[in-house]
């Protein structure tokens, strides 16, 4: 299968698009996609891949489906890309167009829309008219779903429709989908929470207590019911936090509470529309044991390393404390009984020392390597950087071009003219990045990639966050004394301290 031909079908719906039916549904995109390759000779002996996202926005392409095409395409395993059209790759006119301009042109990667007619074997540019159009129409049509989405909310909010997921301790009416209703396997949890904590215990002890009795925590009750996918992080347990926030929680007196995501006075309250599990009484009383709990505040800026920090010995990962001496520690140590996690808090100091000189003994052993070059790839990366950005403000022009044509101010005649000299630039700079990305592919051969970001630098006698970003991946520790370092590169050396 190495010299194969391989093809990725993309396909994605997402939540808004189940109002159209079959056309737009998983199943009519794939028919669609595999008579066009059964009637195209060139795709025959094709091996056909599926990249799938349902229920994701084409607004963006964080998307696990096309995270996944994409990173394939980068490594040189994909030939071609076909979609149902356009606006299933995605919806936004720019990205799209740099993908299909530039990105995939370099990658030497074929891309197919079926219900546009597009073929980048045989057409260079989406940027004609009708198709600009069609891109800039997808746009306005999710902000306008976006923006009739969150009338019909607010219209549903202000009659006392319960929209938003359930409430732990409740569950769906099933005979009536906007009301909620006593969920009888999770009640007597809330209950016992605000017990509990009218008695003084701490949100900790609380967390412990249910832990220990293996009462499912709220995410792993919906994973249980199988509302929600498992994930990696499945087998989290109570903590604190989400013990406080079911304390907080007004909704468990019976209020029903619409767009708590707002500023408290823009809330939609209704009273009378939700069965109460405590009395406003118990729900006061059980506020006495998070007096002491500082609320964090929204627009508070917190430093924290800029890689991840991982307990050696649970694998989640640890909370940065508030303090201003700054300190990292397990939150699971003390809610899990059966825990070895540590209870020591490790202090930035800790880190930093332990990050730079293991980036100090990198930069060695990369002083001693004899390096003839003039041009280094730092210095490539940069040129393209800056040739990248203004190819960027031409894709931007193009548009802005086509907006006042659209607005009558400018003739048919005169918009093709610009956009033709755009285009001949745009055409320049592609050539010119091309040509430095072939560059760089050749500098880079055979060298880490550590190699180059610290022979750009001069010898580290501090610590930096750019620096450490640049080239750790995480921090795992063990304790103190044991504190283990993960490059974003195979390393030369066991880094374990």
């Amino acid at each position: 299968m190495d010299n194969q031909f391989v093809l990725a079908m993309y396909l994605r719906i997402s939540s808004n698009d189940e109002e159209y039916g079959d056309s737009q549904s998983i199943t009519g995109q794939r028919y669609l996609i595999n008579e066009y390759i059964r009637t195209h000779t060139e795709f025959k002996n094709a091996h056909v891949i599926e990249f799938l996202d349902d229920g994701y926005s084409g607004m963006n392409f964080e998307r696990p489906g096309i995270i996944k095409l994409l990173e394939k395409a980068k490594n040189g395993e994909i030939n071609a890309v076909i979609v149902k059209d356009f606006s299933r790759f995605g919806r936004n006119y720019i990205d799209v167009g740099d993908y299909i301009e530039q990105i995939f042109p370099f990658l030497n990667v074929r891309f197919v829309s079926v219900n546009d007619n597009f073929d980048s074997a045989t057409q260079q540019s989406v940027g004609d008219v009708g198709i600009s159009f069609k891109h800039i129409c997808n746009a306005y049509y999710c902000e306008d779903i976006s923006r009739k989405v969150k009338a019909s909310l607010k219209t549903a909010w202000e009659s006392g429709k319960q929209l938003s997921r359930g409430i732990y301790g409740y569950k769906a009416d099933p005979m009536d989908k906007y009301k909620l209703i006593i969920d009888e396997d999770t009640y007597p949890i809330v209950r016992r929470i605000f017990k509990q904590a009218g008695l003084g215990e701490t949100p900790s002890q609380i967390a412990l207590a249910l832990n220990e009795e293996n009462v499912l925590s709220p995410l792993r009750y919906l994973i249980s019911t199988k509302k929600v996918k498992a994930k990696d992080d499945s087998k989290k347990v109570w903590i604190g936090s989400s013990v406080i926030r079911i304390i907080r929680d007004l909704r468990y007196t019976g209020l029903l509470i619409q767009g708590m995501t707002a500023p408290q006075a823009e809330w939609f309250v209704h009273q009378g529309k939700l069965e109460a599990i405590v009395t406003q009484e118990e729900f006061e009383k059980a506020q006495n044991c998070i007096k002491k709990v500082k609320r964090t505040k929204p627009n508070t800026a917190v430093y924290s390393l800029p890689v991840k920090i991982i307990c050696g010995s649970c694998g989640h990962k640890m909370t940065r404390s508030r303090k201003k001496s700054g300190a990292y520690y397990c939150s699971y140590a003390k809610i899990t009984s059966d825990n070895s996690c540590s209870n020591e808090r490790i202090e930035f100091d800790t880190f930093k020392s332990t990050m730079l000189s293991s980036i100090q003994q990198y930069h060695n052993l990369i002083e001693r390597k004899n390096d003839n070059e003039n041009s280094t790839p730092v210095d490539i990366l940069k040129q393209i950087q800056f040739l990248e950005k203004e190819l960027s403000n031409f894709s931007n022009a193009k548009l802005i071009l086509y907006n006042r044509y659209s607005d009558g101010k400018l003739s048919y005649n005169e918009y093709l003219i610009k956009q033709s000299e755009a285009d001949k630039k745009s055409e320049n700079l592609t050539i010119q990045i091309n040509k430095l990305k072939k560059d760089l592919l050749v500098a880079e051969e055979n060298l880490e990639p550590a190699t180059e970001i610290l022979k750009s630098v001069s010898y580290p006698t501090e610590y930096s966050d750019e620096l450490a970003s640049a080239l750790i991946d995480s921090v795992i520790v063990y304790d103190e004394n044991h504190i283990e370092i993960k490059w974003k590169f195979k390393d030369f050396f066991n880094d374990k301290t």
